[in-house]
């Protein structure tokens, strides 16, 4: 019974419900708003909006019916077209999306409204837009974009490089719109896809050139000035001027802007070397990005054809380290020596200080543990080398020859000695004085412990070098150039051991 009663219960208030629902009459509504027209020669959009109190249903409804339009004309992205190629992190889709919407825009001015209807509550509109007249649109911007692309053709064959780049941006001005598409049409008698055509005559324009300088040998000394070079700029075999050039360069600054002349050539001025590196290079290229700035108006254009890479030159200076020693005083090049190290340090930390929290202190409390492993081996080095020191004038054969080695004693008294040195050349003569007043043979740990001693990677290099007559084991000398931070200097020291 109770089942029955709750069943005529809940029957009741659905019915209730139901009455309060409002039903609205299209009975006697046109075809078209009962069912969407289709249309294989027009773009149709049908709007309908609420009659709101205070609202202009009107225009809604006639906004709806262009949403619909431009849903049916916009075409996805394709993912062989130029600008999905070039679209690295999303800015040129977000782009051509702004300028695809204010095309399609433009384009529905051209939607004429075929009727309208309403009813107490509703109002509707029935728009339509030719397909032709969309297609004919396109086919206007092809025709715009060839005529462009001959031109910039001409320029191209001339050499005349700011022209060509003014006028291959005009070409892909006048598809923008399209430039999400494979826009396929005729060119010189075969099927081409026009932007991808376009593009590829605008990378070979850019890439197609050569630069050379007239150096013979790349050398710098830290801190002092490097010569003046002259550069040159061809394209097959043809000087090419008028054009501005791009350096980029960390070790040296070069002040104002530089453009080769008439002749292609352009002439970089003496600048300083302020690097503390043994080697320090200078990428040189034809400055794209200036010539499309100033002939160039149109943003994603701009955007796009900047994606593209020229050809370059890099100049390789390489330390003279000779030169760098006599040039620079013993206080300068300690001096260097520090801020080098500062500046790696600084370099290091603020890698650091970009990761995350969590992540950066894991890093620091690694790195805290290597430096005391790097404290705790010295310490049980040197306690090895003192339990296993042989006793001063006890004779043994080694690789050096038979040959008396210097006992802990011996080691220690020369370590004192170059430590108490202020000046590096004055520590590397007392090292060398030395080890020849001793007339005896060192261990390879020995050696090691006097050349740390040293701070410049040159001294370093030129101790281990005269102290190589002097060790007990000649087989196993190489170990030492783990002292030597640079590749070059650890070769020399092999070289020098393997004549």
């Amino acid at each position: 019974m109770k089942n029955i009663i709750y069943l005529l219960f809940l029957l009741l208030t659905v019915t209730s419900c139901a009455s309060k629902v409002k039903v609205l009459d299209y009975s006697q509504a046109p075809d078209w708003v009962q069912n969407h027209p289709l249309s294989e020669t027009y773009y149709v959009g049908v709007g309908v909006s609420k009659k709101v109190k205070g609202s202009d249903f009107r225009d809604l409804a006639r906004k709806n019916a262009y949403e619909e339009i431009s849903s049916e004309i916009s075409v996805s992205i394709s993912s062989n077209s130029i600008l999905k190629q070039q679209d690295k992190n999303g800015k040129f889709t977000e782009m051509f999306k702004t300028t695809s919407k204010t095309f399609t825009n433009n384009q529905l001015t051209g939607c004429k409204q075929i009727a309208h209807w309403e009813n107490k509550d509703e109002y509707w509109v029935y728009y339509k837009l030719s397909k032709e007249e969309v297609e004919r649109q396109k086919q206007i911007a092809i025709e715009d974009a060839l005529i462009s692309l001959r031109q910039a053709e001409i320029y191209d064959k001339n050499n005349d490089y700011p022209n060509a780049i003014s006028a291959y941006a005009m070409a892909i001005s006048a598809i923008k719109p399209y430039l999400g598409q494979r826009l396929k049409t005729e060119y010189e008698g075969r099927t081409v896809f026009l932007g991808q055509l376009i593009i590829d005559k605008y990378r070979n324009l850019i890439s197609s050139v050569s630069l050379n300088h007239s150096q013979k040998e790349l050398k710098f000394v830290s801190f002092q000035y490097i010569p003046a070079i002259d550069i040159w700029l061809t394209r097959y075999g043809k000087p090419l001027g008028n054009i501005p050039l791009k350096i980029e360069s960390k070790a040296f600054k070069y002040e104002g802007n530089f453009k080769f002349n008439s002749e292609g050539k352009v002439t970089l001025p003496k600048v300083r070397g302020n690097t503390f590196k043994t080697s320090a290079r200078t990428t040189l290229s034809m400055d794209v990005a200036q010539m499309i700035e100033e002939t160039v108006s149109d943003d994603l254009v701009k955007a796009l054809l900047k994606g593209y890479k020229t050809s370059f030159l890099e100049l390789k200076y390489i330390l003279d380290e000779e030169a760098n020693t006599n040039t620079n005083s013993e206080k300068q090049l300690e001096k260097y020596d520090k801020k080098r190290k500062e500046t790696s340090y600084n370099t290091e930390l603020k890698t650091i200080q970009s990761l995350p929290s969590t992540m950066a202190d894991e890093v620091i409390k690694t790195r805290n543990k290597v430096e005391d492993a790097k404290k705790e081996w010295k310490r049980t080095v040197n306690i090895f080398n003192t339990i296993g020191s042989v006793a001063a004038g006890t004779p043994v054969t080694t690789q050096n020859s038979n040959c008396t080695i210097a006992s802990t004693t011996d080691e220690n008294k020369i370590i004192e000695v170059v430590r108490a040195e202020t000046f590096e050349n004055n520590k590397l003569n007392k090292a060398k004085n030395e080890l020849l007043k001793s007339k005896k043979c060192f261990r390879n740990s020995a050696i090691r412990q006097i050349t740390e001693e040293f701070t410049f990677e040159n001294t370093k290099l030129t101790f281990l070098k005269y102290a190589y007559s002097f060790t007990n084991d000649k087989n196993n000398y190489y170990t030492l150039s783990s002292l030597l931070e640079y590749a070059s200097s650890k070769t020399e020291l092999k070289n020098y051991i393997n004549k």
